[in-house]
């Protein structure tokens, strides 16, 4: 079984019943869905084996925040497949990622055709998936080390990130 993997979020934002007495049991608070950026109906996510490390989990991450002019501390689930497919969510692979790691673009998949009430359903799987988190510090070191280690292409850095880490 496989595992999707979303970046990008505040752990602030993902609050669930064990920290809120008043929600559901399986539920999670609303202000989630302020982390998840729909395009047409579409959210971008990233396919991984139950099995992948840890460490391909947060070069994808990495990859993700590569492109933001000041990443700051972020969160990410891991959770799996068959909980998007139990909502009759479309799985497109064919689209691939738009990072600086072609490894990762590789692992790309669009969630499409997501209603609002769809998404809201999704983001209730999610936060009962497996929650990491990068601190801002964390994370920029793991950039520069993801270029230095030529699996992330410099030119898909923010010009102000690669200005800060002294990239050129």
């Amino acid at each position: 079984m496989s595992h999707f993997v979303i970046g990008s979020l505040k752990s602030e934002n993902w609050y669930t019943e064990a920290d809120f007495a008043w929600l559901p049991v399986g539920g999670v608070i609303a202000d989630c869905l302020k982390d998840l950026r729909p395009d047409g109906g579409t959210l971008s996510v990233y396919e991984v084996e139950e099995m992948a490390s840890d460490d391909l989990v947060r070069r994808i991450v990495a990859a993700i925040a590569a492109g933001a002019d000041n990443p700051r501390d972020v969160a990410y689930f891991r959770f799996p497949r068959a909980a998007v497919e139990a909502l009759h969510v479309t799985i497109n692979p064919d689209e691939p990622g738009r990072t600086g790691d072609d490894e990762v673009n590789a692992l790309h998949r669009d969630l499409q055709q997501l209603s609002a009430v769809k998404l809201a359903e999704l983001a209730g799987s999610m936060a009962h998936g497996t929650m990491g988190q990068f601190t801002a510090k964390t994370l920029r070191e793991r950039i520069k080390a993801e270029v230095g280690a030529r699996r992330l292409a410099l030119e898909k850095v923010s010009r102000r990130l690669r200005d800060e880490l002294g990239l050129g």
